[in-house]
Parts: structure tokens; sequence; C-alpha cells
């Protein structure tokens, strides 16, 4: 396509982008992004969201905020999927802090969080035993106005299967 002159649209590179990112190889998904810039293409949401979700799958959720910020910087505002994707990817490799650092990044810039949001901080704190920090969330949760669903209540309940764990549980579950 490109030796032949023929340019490329976004749709066209971000699905190469996309199939790059959907077989593991992160590599050569930042490097296809980079000469295509060099060719004038402007990464676009989706762009950024596949290559975060890609780092985020692969298990580099650290890298992902790399690319959050180039998101940033080319004037795009992350969306709570791009959150989302993102808070999830900490979470998977044990940046819980982390992740609710994002969240409070995500609410000063004034992006509405959802259950999904709250539901992937809840059960990374339950697996790390952090129950009071989890139900602390899980009463947020409730006071935004969110309803708890079945992942809420699985978490919480996993966690507070333990009876030295239940008391503190009371109330949520």
């Amino acid at each position: 396509m490109v030796s032949a002159k023929c340019p490329a649209s976004n749709i066209t590179v971000n699905l190469l982008i996309h199939g790059y990112c959907k077989e593991g190889r992160i590599d050569e998904a930042l490097n296809f992004v980079q000469d295509m810039c060099s060719r004038g293409f402007s990464p676009d949401q989706f762009t950024f969201n596949t290559l975060i979700s890609g780092l985020c799958k692969a298990g580099h959720a650290v890298q992902g905020l790399d690319i959050l910020d180039l998101m940033l910087q080319d004037g795009f505002d992350p969306d709570v999927y791009t959150y989302n994707i993102l808070i999830s990817g900490l979470c998977e490799v044990g940046e819980v802090q982390e992740a609710i650092e994002l969240l409070n990044q995500m609410l000063v810039r004034d992006c509405t969080p959802n259950t999904v949001t709250y539901n992937t901080i809840i059960s990374a704190l339950c697996k790390e035993n952090q129950v009071q920090e989890a139900t602390e969330f899980a009463r947020v949760l409730t006071s935004k106005g969110f309803l708890p669903d079945v992942c809420t209540f699985n978490s919480l309940i996993q966690v507070s299967a333990s009876p030295a764990i239940s008391t503190r549980c009371n109330g949520i579950v």
C-alpha cells in the first residue's frame, strides 16, 4: 500500500494495528504506528485505545500510561473505555494504587467512572485482602448512584468468607 504510493486511511491503519495487538505483536504495532506517523498518519482515539489495550493485555500496563500521555499531548480526551482498559491492566499487574490514582485523574478530567471502573478496583483490592478499602469503594459506587452488580457482590463475598473479615464487609454484602 505504502510502496504503491496509495495513501492508507485511518481505518486501514487502525485495522492493521488492531491485528498486530490481537496477535500479541505489540512492538510491531508500536513500530508500525511510528512508521505511519512519519508518513503523515494521525493517530485517533481508536488508535490510542487499541495500543493501550494491546499493551495491557500483554502485561505492560505501565507502558500503556505512556500512550495515555501521548494521547493527552495530541489533544484527545480519554473516555471511560480508555480509563477502564488502563485501570484493569494496572490491577492485573498488581499496580492497584496506580489504578486508584488513575481513577482520581479520571475524576479530575471530568470523566465519569462507571460500575466496571469501580468493580475492577474492588476486585483487585479484594484479591490483595484490602477489605476495608474494597468496601469503601463499594460504598462510593452506591453513593454515586450505581447499583452493585454480580461482580461487586462476588468480589466482596469471596473475600468475606473468612469470619475475621466478614464483619468488615457488614452493610455492603
